[in-house]
């Protein structure tokens, strides 16, 4: 029996002499890991847009009007998806906040795209 003891404890010292190894590994930064995507729908046309930061400093000053002004569609209703996703430390932490507005005038979609952008920043800070 004390042989059984003898061999079950050098299994588990040589067992657990492993566990520390595999978490001091450092954590790799990503690349752009804070972006910020646009998607607009309408009947005839889709209309995306991701651009990627690299900080999030750079993401919250980020004005989007002069892009969103010169969007013309022809259509009625437009669906607008909008994400915004920011590092908030290493490996894979990140926070995403995601927003879609449906059947909207089209006409609108700058004004409702701008306050929702707003919104998601503002929640996210």
């Amino acid at each position: 029996m004390k042989k059984y003891n003898r061999i079950i404890l050098v299994i588990l010292a040589f067992s657990f002499s492993f566990i520390g190894i595999a978490n001091n590994q450092i954590p790799e930064l990503g690349e752009n890991e804070n972006s910020l995507q646009i998607e607009i729908k309408s009947e005839s046309s889709l209309i995306t847009v991701q651009r990627g930061f690299e900080t999030s400093e750079e993401l919250y000053a980020f004005d989007v009007s002069e892009w969103l002004a010169s969007i013309d569609i022809k259509d009625e209703f437009c669906t607008v998806s909008i994400t915004v996703k920011v590092r908030v430390g290493v490996d894979s932490n990140f926070v995403e906040v995601s927003a879609t507005v449906s059947d909207i005038p089209c006409a609108d979609v700058a004004a409702v795209a701008r306050r929702t952008i707003q919104q998601l920043k503002a929640g996210i800070k």
